[in-house]
Formats: C-alpha cells, structure tokens, sequence
C-alpha cells in the first residue's frame, strides 16, 4: 500500500484512540508525478461485528487542501495564510481589511511581506503563480 495511504489511514485509527475522537476525516494531501494535487481522506467503520474497517476517498485537492502547502513552502504566518485564502476567493483590500478587522493599510503591509516571501511584486502576479504552479483553482466562493 502507498505510504501516504498508510498514514492517512494511520491516522484515521490514532483518533479511535483519543479520548474526544475528532468529527472530521483524517486526510493527506499529495501532488501526483504528472502534476495534479490529489486529497486522500480516511474514516473509521465500526462493523455490525465490532470490528473497525476503514473507508479511504481519492479526489481532487481543493484550493483549501493546497494552500496550507504552498503557505508551509513559503513559510508565511498565520495571518498570511489567512491573507493568502481569502485572496485566492477575490476578496478586495477593503473586503480583506473588514473580514479580517485590520486597517486596509495592515492588509498592503501584509500583502508586501507575502509578495517578498514569494518572489512576486503585484497580487496578479501572485495569483497567477498560485495558478501555474501549484494547480490551485479558485472555484470557492466568497
């Protein structure tokens, strides 16, 4: 069995453990060798036996599966990342400064620091780099 198989799974059976057992799927994301990301997700089930089966989903990565990836490359902060998310959905600098209750002079700052960190110098340019290389599509809405 592939290894990101075995450890999603892993980590589906690690919260049968826990004492508050999470609601959500474990998941992975991966990227594939011909490039697209892929969202592996495991979920325990509890047979009429008693015994524990496993349920494991392949889809397509989501742009909120991929961010937190290309966030980690980048090494952006938690408010980058937050930044970064809602640019992906089109939000304007006055939407960004009101949804995440900054001064849309914090958002340009921001907006600075994440265009340093990834090698770019407009948002356009970040996008389409979001685009090109990481597969990301915007298709959530605001």
């Amino acid at each position: 069995m592939p290894r990101p198989v075995r450890a999603v799974c892993s980590r589906a059976l690690a919260q049968l453990n826990q004492s508050a057992p999470k609601a959500s799927m474990a998941k992975v994301c991966i990227r594939l060798p011909d490039g697209p990301y892929v969202a592996i997700q495991a979920s325990p089930l509890h047979g009429l036996d008693g015994a524990v089966h496993l349920s494991v989903l392949f889809s397509p990565a989501k742009p909120a599966d991929i961010l937190p990836i290309v966030c980690e490359a980048y090494g952006l902060s938690e408010r980058e990342k937050q930044l970064l998310a809602l640019i992906v959905r089109g939000f304007s600098t006055k939407e960004l400064a009101h949804k995440l209750h900054i001064s849309a002079y914090t958002v340009q700052d921001q907006l600075k620091s994440i265009f340093v960190k990834t090698g770019v110098s407009s948002r356009r340019e970040l996008i389409w780099q979001l685009f090109s290389r990481f597969d990301v599509e915007a298709s959530e809405g605001k």
